[in-house]
């Protein structure tokens, strides 16, 4: 008997080629999601456990601001290895002339450079070995390894190993620079980072800054790893700053390296959850789609399924046969699904993740298996689950019906008798809607899966739709399309002339250069901002004593300015009026506003560093995520210090497109021999954060896209079901008159009615999902996130594309159809 179910379930297969080839599809596309999900999630697990120390650092965590004697403490504690000492050295007075600049690629202002020391194990710890192009770290004191940028800005064009270099230096801001001839140990690979670089860093030898500064005046930042003894559970920087407390470090000096940390001591919790909920609303489509081909399949052939009952099938023979049908049709179509699922996998992790990693200069990664075998065959186990959940109410549905009610089977959603109401007329409108609500069961049924399909398409289509662009350059180039803006120092002894204060005494964008810029042909909005240098009066607490007499920054802002500064991460009250109403001041960065002992409520003392001399007092009622200076008042509180003094500190231009190149050649035509001031563009920093974006972007597509297939893959095998299982149907409507365009306009009407029933279930439930992933996308400060809007590009798209395709299907169908004779179609045992 066994034989017999078998081959009894390959010719139902065979017989039923659409259905069968459908199904396989279904399986075969549901296992491909499951395999891919898997894959990628194993992949990046193990692409971010083995590249944790070349992506993040090969280090646990850091202690700032060290001395000799906390360093000779941590050396004795056996719970820290591989210790690495570093620490910035002295600033480096590059050759920036506008020539050079030009030569190379910079037109956006002055670079800054410096000097920064560490030892072997410093090194080590940050994968130094992996940036070099050639040579080797300095070890003698006067060794230098840098880019061939550094060099380029220092004079030196065609660097080599050994060439002497002359670099002008200062270890801080109370002595004049001067020059020093180093020897090249080794060149920097050069970042290709498809903008241009502002900011070089030299590497001298730790004997070079030992003998710059005595003993007791050194500091450095030192980088750790811990004892594999060492447990770390719960919060790891907590218990990083319990053990730097052991050794005299302050908790505000103490900082995890994260990326480090979660890869090694925590290898891909959240992204193993992730996937597994990725995983289990696939299961979910996929149990939806498979059930309702196989249902309609079964319901429509219950009377020959009668018959087999009839010649003594049992109810468990009955089982096995579908059971057995379900099971021959998987076996052709998961093993294709975890194949073309690892291939993806393998493709998107190597697009994705590598490709981007080694545009920012990660060359080194090590490269990883997306295979896992006992993953896949989790993967076949989970997919041939699936197939069993579905199969379950077919089953059901076989196994229970008797003989003699399955010979005289009509599809009906009601097991109540009722009455068949006819009509002088029909139409194809009335005869579509007939067949709809005889079957409402299997028609809400269809409806539903169909939905299914599209709801998660909807949910990312809220994250997708609203990656604004324009709001994350926006935080960089607020306005316009141009900005000038001063280059100055804070607190520079040795060179006074150099501060905000002393520049903005004869201001180089004062009045005068804005009046200019605005009679440009072509610039149609000229903005400013305020920004002025203040000394420390009052300690405002026993944690800021040692700041009095420091030297900071104040930067004013009007209602928009401060509107815009105080979205993300604010700390207390950042209302404009009531911080105008209480002449209050707003810290600039929040996440640093504890570590430097500032408490809401304190008091604070400025001096104005210019003419005026004019002083503020007041209380520090609030902070920003981050601000362009290190505090921030209102512009009405500006007015009422009596500042006489011009303080614009940055110049915003705008102008129409046309007009770009002409409105950039003009500014800086006026700033031609012009110190202190630099210049950036939109379309620059536009360059920047488009090439952020695009990796976030190209992976919710890509998965948008396979959202897709199967949404359509459901609804082509619903209306091919349908047409096929009602083929003799069809032929006794044309024998008794309908036309071949009567019978299209039918099949178009229900693809129609089916369609707009997807897309009610997809924007009823995927709206307010999409919603709320939206919400905890913008609490959490996800890149480009900003405002809500319906994404209706997206939708549209959707719902043009389901029309399309199922019109599309809808006329192949009925063509087909028509290529068979009545007498065939009459004929014809589903």
């Amino acid at each position: 008997m066994k034989h017999t179910i078998h081959k009894l379930a390959v010719s139902n297969n065979r017989s039923n080629r659409s259905r069968s080839i459908l199904i396989v599809l279904s399986i075969s596309l549901s296992t491909l999601l499951l395999s891919m999900i898997a894959s990628f999630g194993c992949g990046l697990v193990r692409h971010n456990r083995e590249n944790a120390g070349n992506i993040y650092g090969n280090y646990c965590g850091t202690f700032r601001q060290v001395t000799e004697e906390q360093y000779q403490k941590i050396k004795l504690r056996s719970e820290f290895t591989n210790l690495g000492k570093t620490t910035s050295v002295a600033e480096v007075n590059a050759k920036d002339t506008e020539e050079l600049r030009q030569k190379m690629g910079n037109t956006i202002g002055k670079v800054t450079m410096g000097l920064v020391c560490m030892d072997i194990g410093a090194a080590d710890n940050t994968n130094f070995i992996n940036s070099l192009e050639a040579g080797q770290l300095p070890q003698k004191e006067y060794e230098i390894a840098a880019s061939r940028e550094f060099f380029a800005y220092l004079g030196a064009e065609n660097p080599k190993l050994g060439d002497s270099v002359s670099v002008p230096y200062r270890n801080n801001k109370h002595n004049k620079f001067k020059e020093q001839d180093f020897i090249i140990s080794g060149i920097l690979k050069s970042q290709e980072t498809g903008y241009v670089q502002k900011s070089f860093q030299g590497y001298v030898s730790l004997a070079f800054y030992e003998s710059l500064m005595p003993k007791e005046m050194r500091s450095y930042d030192v980088t750790f790893r811990l004892n594999p003894s060492v447990e770390l559970v719960g919060d790891k920087e907590e218990a990083l700053k319990e053990l730097g407390a052991l050794c005299g470090i302050e908790k505000k000096y103490v900082s995890e390296n994260f990326g480090y940390l979660v890869w090694t001591y925590d290898p891909g919790t959240e992204t193993v959850v992730f996937c597994v909920g990725i995983a289990l609303i696939v299961i979910l489509v996929s149990v939806a789609v498979i059930y309702n081909i196989f249902q309609v399949g079964v319901v429509q052939k219950i009377q020959e399924y009668g018959k087999i009952k009839a010649l003594w099938a049992t109810k468990k023979q009955m089982k096995k046969l579908i059971w057995r049908e379900g099971i021959l049709l998987s076996v052709i179509g998961i093993p294709l699904g975890v194949l073309a699922g690892c291939v993806l996998a393998a493709i998107l992790l190597n697009q994705i993740i590598v490709d981007g990693l080694q545009r920012r200069g990660y060359t080194s990664l090590i490269k990883v298996s997306v295979v896992s075998l006992p993953l896949m065959l989790l993967v076949a186990a989970a997919a041939l689950f699936t197939v069993y959940l579905a199969l379950r109410r077919p089953i059901r549905t076989v196994a229970k019906v008797s003989p003699v009610e399955a010979i005289r089977y009509q599809e009906s959603t009601s097991s109540h008798k009722t009455v068949r109401r006819g009509g002088k007329g029909i139409s194809v409108t009335g005869m579509t809607l007939a067949n709809l609500l005889a079957n409402r069961r299997r028609t809400f049924s269809t409806i539903c899966t169909m939905g299914l399909s599209c709801i998660l398409f909807v949910a990312l289509s809220n994250i997708a739709g609203n990656l604004d662009i324009e709001f994350e350059v926006r935080r960089s180039m607020e306005y316009g399309q141009f900005s000038v803006e001063l280059d100055y120092s804070i607190g520079d002894t040795a060179y006074p002339e150099n501060n905000l204060g002393n520049i903005q005494k004869n201001n180089p964008l004062g009045n005068e250069l804005q009046e200019q810029i605005r009679a440009i042909p072509g610039v149609t909005e000229v903005k400013t901002r305020k920004l002025f240098e203040v000394e420390n009066l009052a300690a405002g607490g026993e944690d800021n004593e040692d700041m009095v007499g420091n030297h900071t920054s104040i930067c004013v802002m009007d209602r928009e300015q401060f509107l815009r500064s105080g979205k993300g991460s604010e700390l207390g009250n950042v209302d404009y009026d009531e911080v105008s109403a209480a002449d209050g001041i707003i810290y600039g960065y929040s996440h640093f506003f504890a570590d430097y002992g500032y408490q809401l409520g304190q008091q604070i003392h400025f001096r104005v560093e210019d003419a005026s001399q004019a002083e503020y007092q007041g209380q520090i009622m609030g902070a920003f995520g981050s601000a362009p200076g290190m505090w921030v008042i209102t512009e009405d509180t500006f007015q009422k210090l009596g500042i006489t003094g011009n303080v614009t500190q940055k110049i915003w231009v705008d102008c129409d497109e046309k007009d770009k190149q002409q409105v950039e050649a003009a500014i800086q035509e006026l700033l031609t021999g012009v110190s202190h001031v630099g210049t950036d563009s939109y379309d620059n920093v536009m360059q920047v954060v488009q090439m952020s974006s695009r990796i976030m972007q190209s992976g919710i597509y890509a998965f948008l896209f396979l959202l897709g297939v199967i949404g359509f893959l459901n609804m082509a095998n619903t209306i091919i079901t349908g047409v096929v299982t009602r083929k003799r149907e069809l032929g006794v409507l044309q024998a008794v008159g309908m036309t071949n365009r009567q019978l299209n306009q039918m099949l178009q009407l229900e693809g129609i009615l089916f369609s707009v029933g997807t897309v009610v279930v997809s924007l009823a439930v995927g709206s307010p999902l999409g919603y709320a992933l939206f919400c905890y996308a913008k609490e959490n400060h996800i890149y480009a996130i900003n405002e809500y809007h319906f994404p209706m590009l997206e939708i549209g798209i959707m719902l043009l594309v389901i029309l399309a395709l199922q019109m599309g299907l809808s006329f192949l169908l009925s063509r087909n159809l028509r290529r068979e004779s009545l007498v065939e179609r009459i004929s014809y045992q589903g």
